[in-house]
């Protein structure tokens, strides 16, 4: 009898998670509750907190007077927006991505979180440079011998600056009119495929120096199965469907990183994930452009980045040009210190 039950109870147990499954929800996170955007027409309302930090007052302010957004969390807000966007669009941003993925030509930077891979001990033969807690290595062969010892995989992200496309340009104002959140406290455009298998662990967006106040996430596709986006702390994740936004504040009403903002992408466990993201700040941001590279920060996920060519080109002329001038700028200076310093001798 005992057997018959530990089996039936075994079944069960299965028989639930493969229902789970097909029904889109995340049996990795079972303990937290799973929010289906087009179903939380009932969902009740929070008080909102009486002072947010900027920019995100702004946006509390207008998300509250949204008839179609929905408050899921307060310190930090949390606001659900479904059909922010229509399908026509989604479908032209995820376009943008595979567009500039198939036009690269050159091979990446690969950088390594250093103390995860160890780079400079495994490869001694390789010019390794320093970046920050990064190695980095020109070249894809590196890149795929660590990747064929591990279970790492590559999502792939395409990073669109203001006026590289209209879409994302639109999008920017969309955000703005609608939740809130200025275009000059923005950065760049970021639009992320995630396969089967890929995962993002738990982190905050304002956890590293000078980071994020506040997120926008739009959902691209829907998902077959997992791909949730997880708030630990605050009890529930999020499933993707396409169009829907999602928006959140990093920091409490002090300006400090709130850590109940952490947030993790659950593994996709069949189809892809499309999402596109804008981080905001608390202060106008000066942004560098970069060139290519896949970054390894973490053991089981890469993340490949794609830049806008000209703008990188134009930066390193830009950079070499100051550099070849800073002689004679050295040079002038020298020469209008002594002719003050002579006008001084002089008067006197």
């Amino acid at each position: 009898m005992d057997r018959w039950l530990g089996q039936w109870q075994c079944c069960r147990s299965a028989f639930a998670v493969l229902l789970a499954s097909a029904a889109g929800r995340d049996t990795t996170t079972p303990h937290l509750r799973l929010i289906d955007p087009w179903e939380v027409s009932d969902f009740p309302q929070p008080v909102p907190s009486p002072r947010a930090h900027p920019p995100w007052d702004s946006a509390q302010n207008r998300l509250s007077s949204n008839n179609k957004a929905r408050q899921l969390a307060v310190d930090p807000d949390v606001w659900l927006v479904p059909d922010f966007i229509d399908l026509e669009e989604a479908d032209g941003l995820m376009r943008l991505l595979h567009d500039r993925y198939d036009s690269r030509d050159l091979q990446p930077r690969w950088c390594f979180d250093a103390a995860t891979y160890r780079i400079r001990e495994r490869f001694r033969d390789v010019a390794v440079f320093q970046e920050g807690e990064l190695e980095c290595v020109d070249g894809q062969q590196i890149g795929q011998v660590v990747l064929s010892k591990g279970n790492q995989s590559v999502s792939r992200t395409a990073v669109i600056a203001s006026g590289e496309s209209w879409l994302t340009d639109n999008i920017g104002k969309l955000i703005e009119s609608e939740a809130g959140l200025p275009l000059t406290r923005a950065h760049h455009t970021q639009i992320t495929e995630y396969g089967r298998n890929q995962a993002l662990s738990a982190h905050q967006d304002c956890q590293v120096e000078n980071g994020a106040s506040a997120t926008a996430l739009v959902y691209l596709s829907d998902v077959d199965a997992g791909g949730h986006t997880c708030f630990e702390e605050l009890g529930f994740c999020v499933m993707p469907r396409q169009g829907t936004a999602l928006f959140f504040a990093s920091r409490d009403k002090d300006g400090e990183c709130s850590s109940r903002s952490k947030h993790s992408t659950n593994m996709v466990r069949s189809g892809s994930k499309f999402v596109l993201q804008r981080q905001y700040f608390s202060n106008y941001t000066s942004i560098a452009a970069s060139a290519d590279a896949v970054v390894c920060a973490e053991a089981a996920l890469c993340r490949q980045s794609f830049h806008n060519h000209s703008r990188w080109k134009s930066h390193q002329l830009t950079t070499q040009g100051t550099e070849l001038l800073e002689p004679v700028r050295t040079r002038k200076l020298r020469r209008s210190s002594s002719w003050q310093l002579i006008q001084v001798q002089v008067t006197q």
